[in-house]
């Protein structure tokens, strides 16, 4: 459904970046965004996703950006094919929410959950800076377009307005032969293994805290207990778990899942009653 756009009393500019915190770089964005823009207020998502995981980028956007107020504007730069012919884009949903980064299926989540409301191509250069490096448009192109944007400039002035944009290929959790086949969408800095199994799927299938799964991950196959809380099981002990993204989750209790079930964004997965 659509929202107004709140009035912010500061434009927010919330970045989300794979470039790390070693380097300058995410320095430098924000420092493009301020020369243009003093008045915006910036906030830091994340910059360790990993380093060109598109697939991770898109989950930790669609996972953050309910939080923040309506008209705030994202810059997300996890930008592998930077100097190809990829598109950037600024997408404006139907919750008041600007999106501004790569067309590389970084906006997949994002789309499905907000609703396209617009879709630009940012390709006047009028908003960028006059030297564009072929290698670093987070600043050049997309941290520029975000300060004028911010500043008041209207989307459609960014370059042409676009019909179609690039979606992951991901394939939604179903019910099949009494177990829900799934896949792993994230691993977090903990090294829980953030699935795509809605809480109501496993309601479907006559699943609570308190029962047993079998669960079968690459070449792991195991029961666990899907719990209400990590210290439910022993420290160092597998659980399953429904996680604050309302996902089935697979974690140990103070320990590191996806070390111990060599579990990686994008690996198939199957959960089945006990």
């Amino acid at each position: 459904m659509s929202k107004d756009v709140k009035k912010l009393d500061k434009p927010i500019i919330a970045l989300l970046t794979d470039l790390g915190v070693a380097d300058g770089y995410v320095g430098a964005i924000k420092g493009v965004i301020l020369e243009i823009n003093p008045d915006a207020v910036v906030v830091d998502v994340a910059h360790c996703v990993m380093r060109h995981e598109v697939r991770e980028a898109a989950y930790v956007l669609a996972s953050t950006a309910p939080y923040f107020p309506s008209g705030t504007i994202f810059l997300c730069v996890v930008d592998p094919g930077v100097g190809t012919e990829r598109q950037i884009i600024l997408m404006e949903t139907e919750a008041g929410r600007y999106y501004i980064g790569p067309d590389n299926g970084l906006f997949t989540h994002i789309g499905e959950r907000e609703g396209v409301k617009r879709l630009f191509e940012v390709s006047n250069t009028e908003y960028m800076l006059r030297e564009v490096s072929q290698t670093f448009h987070g600043r050049d192109v997309m941290a520029s377009a975000a300060a004028f944007l911010a500043k008041g400039v209207k989307p459609g002035e960014f370059g042409p307005e676009l019909t179609e944009y690039v979606r992951l290929s991901i394939e939604a959790a179903r019910i099949e032969d009494q177990r829900i086949r799934g896949e792993v969408l994230y691993v977090d800095g903990f090294g829980n293994i953030v699935t795509n199994i809605p809480r109501e799927l496993l309601r479907s299938l006559g699943l609570a805290e308190g029962m047993k799964l079998r669960v079968c991950i690459g070449s792991f196959e195991k029961p666990i207990a899907l719990c209400k809380a990590y210290a439910e099981v022993g420290v160092g002990s597998l659980l399953a778990i429904v996680g604050s993204a309302d996902l089935l989750e697979v974690s140990v209790n103070q320990g590191n899942a996806a070390e111990r079930l060599k579990a990686k964004t994008g690996m198939k997965l199957k959960i089945k009653r006990i």
